[in-house]
């Protein structure tokens, strides 16, 4: 989950509770600046994971129909990432990327916009994602032919 950015709802935030993260043993793992909501301490070398607030009632029932994360992000999120954590070895995962990136009509040049297709493929290599790029036949003269060659 590195890297998420998720913005809780107001009324989450009022009541969040936050260490103060300053320390070389100390990892903020959910934190905006030096204050965190859920940490890893490293103690007598031990991994220690500390939450600010009260892990989630998974018994309680739901207030509303559906469950958002947002409105629970201070005490659901550090007990998955811990579950995740602690059982990256066993916890199944997924056998196949199912993340797709849709690009549409872009003329095959070494950069299109923001896109560098050559560092495109090496991302979708390194992150398992795919990609889905829709061509105009129109543009074929305007392609330049080392990108081409790249989705043969």
């Amino acid at each position: 989950m590195r890297g998420l950015r998720v913005r809780p709802r107001p009324a989450t935030l009022e009541g969040c509770h936050v260490f103060n993260a300053n320390g070389s043993s100390v990892t903020p793992l959910i934190a905006a600046g030096n204050k965190a909501a859920f940490l890893k301490l490293t103690c007598n070398s031990v991994p220690v994971f500390a939450s600010s607030e009260r892990l989630i009632d998974i018994d309680a029932g739901l207030a509303t129909p559906n469950f958002d994360v947002r409105d629970h992000l201070f005490s659901a999120v550090p007990a998955v990432s811990y579950i995740r954590w602690a059982f990256a070895h066993s916890a199944w995962r997924a056998p196949e990327a199912s993340a797709c990136l849709v690009i549409d009509d872009p003329l095959l040049k070494a950069r299109y916009g923001f896109v560098r297709f050559r560092e495109l493929l090496a991302l979708m290599k390194q992150h398992r994602f795919s990609t889905s790029i829709a061509f105009i036949p129109w543009n074929w003269r305007r392609n330049d032919r080392e990108v081409v060659k790249l989705f043969r």
